[in-house]
C-alpha cells in the first residue's frame, strides 16, 4: 500500500479502490497532447517489443499454503552490494550491486515499500493466513533484482531487509511507529538514494487494498507533471502491460486497471500541505518547503495485485507468484530501455 504521508497506525479506512497515501483529493485531471500521442504510439510498440522480450511462458500458480515468504537470500545479496553515501540513511539501506552478466549501462533503482516499523497494508490468504505488505514487496523486489542484474543491469537496492531507510528522530516516530512526518522523511530518504545512484529509472513496487475485497487487478502509477513524464509513462505502459500478460499466462486472469495519474487517484491526503502538494512524493516535482530535492528520473509505482483480495493475497505470498510478477516488471522495463535506445 502506498503510504506518504500517513504513519502506520491505521489513522481511516481504505478508499476508493486505493489505500491511505500522500496523495489527495482529486485534482482536475491533466490532459496532454504529448500522452496521447505517447498511447498512440506505445499501442504499436507494445506488441512489437512485447514479441522480442518475452520470458518464458510462467507455469500455473502453486500456491504455498500458509503464505510464506523467503526473503533468506538477501544477506548473501547484501555481502555483494555497495552501500552508497547518502545522509540521513540507515547502514544496511541503499545498497549497489553490478550486473551479474555482461553490462547494459543503465541503472535501475528498485523501491520495495515500507519496512521495518512501516509495515504497509496486510492482506488474508484465501487459506486464512495474515500476510503483510512490507515483507511480499521486499521478496518481488528481490526476484526483480536478481532478473536485472542477470539481464545486464546495475541495481540498487532501496532495501534488503525489513527497515526503514531513514535513521529516525523523535519528530518521526510515535509510540514506536512513524509519525506523517516520519513517513515523509523516509520517503525523502529513497528519493536521495536513488538520486545518489544516478539512476535512468525507480520502479518502487507496493500492493494495493480496498475496503471491498472483491476489488482486484493490477495497476501502475506515474507522474504528469514532471520534465521526463513522457518517458514515466512509457515505462508505465511497458510495466503494466508485461505484468498483466505475465498474470495471465499464469492463470490469473486479474482485471488489467491500467495506467494512472497520480494526481487523479482520488486518495486523501492526511495533512493540508500534502493536499496543496497533490502529488506522490517518490514521484512528484518540487515544491519548496514541502519537497525541495525531488527525484530526478522517469519513476513508477508498480501495484500487481490487492492483498485484501485473497488470490491476490496468494499470488503475493507465494514464492512462484513473485517470480511471475518480477519477470513482468523486468520484461516491461527491458522494453522501456529498448523502445528508447531506437527513439
Amino acid at each position: 500500500m502506498w503510504l506518504q504521508q500517513a504513519s502506520t497506525m491505521h489513522l481511516r479506512p481504505q478508499k476508493a479502490g486505493h489505500k491511505n497515501t500522500q496523495v489527495l483529493v482529486p485534482c482536475r485531471r491533466r490532459v496532454h497532447l504529448l500522452s496521447i500521442l505517447a498511447v498512440v504510439t506505445l499501442a504499436i510498440v507494445i506488441v512489437i517489443m512485447g514479441r522480442i522480450y518475452r520470458f518464458p511462458r510462467a507455469q500455473p500458480f502453486t500456491l504455498q499454503t500458509g503464505g510464506a515468504v523467503s526473503t533468506s537470500h538477501s544477506a548473501n545479496q547484501s555481502s555483494a552490494g555497495s552501500q552508497a553515501v547518502v545522509a540521513g540513511t540507515a547502514a544496511g539501506t541503499c545498497l549497489a550491486f553490478a550486473p551479474s552478466r555482461g553490462n547494459l549501462h543503465h541503472t535501475v533503482y528498485i523501491d520495495p515499500g515500507h519496512g521495518g516499523i512501516d509495515p504497509g497494508t496486510t492482506g488474508t490468504t484465501s487459506a486464512g493466513v495474515r500476510v503483510d505488505e512490507v515483507r511480499l514487496s521486499l521478496a518481488t523486489g528481490l526476484q526483480l533484482m536478481t532478473l536485472l542484474r542477470r539481464d545486464g543491469y546495475r541495481v540498487v537496492m532501496s532495501r534488503i531487509d525489513n527497515r526503514v531507510l531513514l535513521r529516525p528522530t523523535a519528530d518521526d516516530l510515535q509510540e514506536g511507529a512513524l509519525t506523517p512526518t516520519g513517513v515523509r522523511h523516509d520517503i525523502e530518504a529513497r528519493i536521495d538514494c536513488a538520486n545518489a545512484a544516478h539512476a535512468d529509472i525507480l520502479v518502487a513496487i507496493h500492493f494495493n487494498a480496498y475496503d471491498d475485497p472483491t476489488v482486484d487487478g493490477a495497476e501502475t502509477l506515474y507522474d504528469p507533471d514532471r520534465s521526463f513524464s513522457a518517458a514515466s509513462l512509457r515505462l508505465a505502459t511497458f510495466v503494466q502491460h508485461a505484468i498483466v500478460e505475465q498474470l495471465r499466462a499464469a492463470g490469473r486472469a486479474a482485471p488489467d486497471r491500467g495506467v494512472k495519474d497520480d494526481t487523479t487517484v482520488g486518495t486523501p491526503a492526511l495533512t493540508a500541505k500534502g493536499v496543496a502538494y497533490g502529488h506522490l512524493l517518490e514521484l512528484g516535482p518540487i515544491s519548496p518547503g514541502w519537497l525541495d530535492h525531488p527525484s530526478t528520473m522517469p519513476g513508477i509505482v508498480s501495484e500487481p495485485v490487492f492483498l485484501t483480495h485473497s488470490t491476490g493475497a496468494d499470488i503475493a505470498a507465494s514464492t512462484h507468484g513473485q517470480q511471475v510478477m518480477a519477470q513482468g516488471m523486468a520484461q516491461g522495463i527491458n522494453a522501456y530501455f529498448a523502445a528508447t535506445s531506437h527513439s
